[in-house]
């Protein structure tokens, strides 16, 4: 049982990240496990070598750890330690409650409604300090589904090879290998306009990271009168990253 319990303990890379020490400056858009991985200032290994070893280090703990649960209750049977039902119960449990975690986080997160029609709902127009803004043309009700995040498609060698230090600020990470660009604004749509602001954020972000059709939506989290702005929380990570104070 000690030795089962060091497998689960080595489960734990594939759950909780690197201890983050600079996080990534795109981080209002990137993945959690890209968030925490501090960039380098010209010394030691790259972000991108950061990123491979993170990945590298959480995944030998699931191997390291599954192989070490799974060893341990096959000689525990096998020396007449415990039953094989008594570890049958426990594993059945656990593989069903991971399978309905994952399926409950996909139908969350698999959106299926149409976007809005940006010619007829939004505008971008000039935003007092910020440059350009993207505001509303009529009213939008809490709750209703905007549009995901477009642009081009990168996967982490094209990512790293285009912003070597992640610095990319229209970049939406989706999934370990999967980034959204949206700098080229005609490859892009209106969601690259959404200015940052905590205080008065009315637009919320949910990333589909599972299934064939992986994105980034974005949904209004309180009613927006038409002529408002549409404004999210970029998060603290962005902008201690860039070093810069939030606009």
């Amino acid at each position: 049982y000690p030795a089962m319990s060091i497998g689960f303990l080595l489960l734990a890379p594939a759950i909780v990240p690197i201890a983050p020490a600079r996080p990534h400056p795109a981080a209002a858009h990137c993945t959690p496990r890209i968030t925490s991985i501090r960039c380098t200032d010209g010394d030691g290994p790259s972000l991108r070598e950061l990123v491979a070893r993170d990945r590298m280090v959480r995944r030998a703990g699931v191997a390291l750890g599954g192989t070490l649960i799974v060893s341990c209750s096959a000689a525990g049977v096998g020396l007449g330690m415990f039953d094989l039902t008594d570890i049958a119960v426990p594993a059945a449990l656990l593989a069903g409650g991971a399978s309905s975690a994952l399926a409950v986080q996909y139908l969350r997160s698999e959106e299926r409604r149409t976007p809005m029609n940006e010619a007829e709902s939004f505008a971008v127009s000039p935003s007092p300090g910020r440059g350009q803004g993207l505001f509303a043309k009529h009213d939008l009700t809490a709750g209703t589904y905007l549009f995901k995040y477009e642009g081009e498609v990168l996967d982490e060698t094209a990512f790293f090879a285009r912003y070597p230090n992640g610095d990319g600020r229209y970049i939406a990470g989706i999934a370990d290998n999967l980034y959204i660009d949206g700098a080229v604004a005609e490859r892009s749509n209106v969601a690259r306009w959404m200015n940052h602001d905590r205080a008065a954020a009315n637009v919320v972000w949910r990333k589909q990271s599972l299934g064939p059709n992986r994105a980034m939506h974005f949904y209004v989290s309180s009613d927006i009168a038409a002529g408002e702005e549409l404004c999210f929380d970029y998060g603290d990570a962005y902008w201690q990253a860039l070093g810069e104070e939030p606009i």
